[in-house]
């Protein structure tokens, strides 16, 4: 990923971390990245959907058609795994929801996103760790 990228989604995700701070009315040091999920989930009227998939492989899994978007999470994995994955699945829906091609399971993994599927995915991370740690708590407590 480019550094010009990397700057720009800790832009994006610090924006978003920090309207929930003030809405919230929460301070930067008691920052919660669980209140933080249901409350852009909410007022982005994204579903969360749990559903036992038949592989723990499958973690978590945006879908975006007519109806609305939602993120559904295999149930079947450890709380810790949920949490990374509906994180990561947030960082596709702010960063990648706008774009004209969507997924599909038809697709096949390797066609997703042809050659931009590696890039795609390291942006998802990134702004998952984003919005886990945002840099304004990090500051508050230093």
């Amino acid at each position: 990923m480019k550094y010009s990228r990397y700057l720009e989604i800790q832009e994006i995700t610090n924006r978003l971390t920090n309207q929930y701070l003030v809405d919230a009315k929460t301070a930067p040091e008691d920052f919660n990245s669980k209140d933080f999920y249901d409350y852009f989930t909410s007022k982005e009227q994204i579903q969360t959907i749990a559903f036992p998939f038949s592989s723990k492989k499958m973690v978590a899994v945006l879908q975006k058609d007519p109806i609305g978007t939602s993120i559904m999470y295999n149930s079947t994995n450890s709380r810790e795994t949920i949490e990374s994955g509906v994180q990561h699945e947030l960082g596709h829906a702010v960063l990648h929801l706008d774009k004209s091609k969507t997924q599909s399971f038809h697709d096949g993994f390797d066609n997703l996103y042809g050659d931009q599927l590696e890039t795609v995915e390291a942006e998802a991370n990134t702004a998952s760790l984003f919005f886990r740690i945002p840099d304004i708590t990090i500051l508050s407590l230093v």
